[in-house]
């Protein structure tokens, strides 16, 4: 069955969205730090370019799969490799200069204002956090994860296992996210459906751990479910492949005109989408800032 592929302008679309997201990330995190309590500062931009990050990230991960699974000398290890190098190629370094630069401000940060310090909780357990426990725990994409959440709420005591974010690395916090649900997608997809015998245990105890990020933010967690709109991006680039050839199939006309009208109402119902999180995104602000004055 033939797969249907982006063309220039489709991909010079995503390219697009991709640029206009990093920009919005910027953007919220300058606003948050600098002009906090302002109009840009409720909207949240950061959460917003978060969002079409990961659906991106789904419809072009799963694209990138889908159109190599008949080919089985591209196994999870190709992919995996792929994905490390992809990734770590960026995030190794920007670690090692997070953590010069944040051992550099470590001496100021007792100037900051203490109402200063309230609203920029990421400050309050700076010199606690700037371990290299927590950085090589950051390095493996441990902090905040879910299985450690589960065992403090069992009274179980943090240290010496839990992993923090690494101070001034906090924003690295989606990189995570994005790694557990890499290597759980690659595995069901390149091992699962391939694999006509069971698995094997040490493959299901892979299965697993590798789950665990992705299933709890796919209904809890930062950010409202970043798995779950992964998994929309996945389920989009599923139909992008074989939509058409289910038409053929069914022996159902399908022109430009109908791909526009399908277009329009795909646009206006994100833009739905998007204008309803915006609305709760500013709501959940609002009841924040009710507390206390924003410096």
């Amino acid at each position: 069955m033939k797969l249907q592929k982006l063309n220039e302008a489709q991909s010079v679309y995503l390219d697009f969205l991709r640029a206009a997201a990093a920009m919005l990330v910027l953007f919220g995190h300058a606003a948050t730090m600098f002009i906090g309590g302002s109009l840009y500062d409720r909207l949240s931009l950061q959460t917003i370019a978060v969002t079409i990050f990961f659906l991106i990230s789904g419809f072009l991960i799963a694209l990138s799969v889908f159109q190599k699974h008949h080919d089985h000398n591209y196994t999870f290890s190709e992919y995996f490799i792929d994905r490390f190098c992809r990734i770590y190629s960026a995030y190794f370094p920007a670690l090692i200069f997070v953590g010069i630069v944040a051992g550099l401000c470590l001496p100021y940060l007792d100037n900051i204002p203490s109402e200063r310090l309230s609203v920029l909780s990421w400050f309050k357990d700076f010199h606690e956090n700037y371990t290299m426990h927590n950085w090589l725990g950051n390095l493996i994409m441990l902090q905040d994860f879910p299985l450690f959440r589960v065992l403090v709420r069992f009274n179980v005591p943090e240290n010496p296992f839990f992993v923090n974010r690494f101070p001034a690395a906090s924003p690295f916090w989606t990189v995570s996210i994005e790694w557990w649900i890499y290597m759980l997608f690659g595995m069901v997809t390149l091992v699962l459906t391939r694999q006509k015998s069971p698995l094997k245990v040490w493959q299901w105890i892979v299965l697993g751990l590798l789950a665990i990020n992705p299933l709890f933010h796919f209904v809890v967690g930062q950010g409202n479910c970043l798995s779950m709109l992964w998994v929309i991006g996945m389920a989009a680039c599923f139909g992008f492949l074989n939509f058409s050839n289910y038409l053929k199939k069914l022996d159902v006309s399908y022109n430009n005109k109908h791909r526009q009208i399908t277009c329009w109402i795909a646009f206006i119902v994100s833009c739905g989408f998007i204008i309803v999180r915006i609305l709760k995104w500013m709501a959940l602000a609002g009841q924040k800032l009710g507390g206390f004055k924003r410096v």
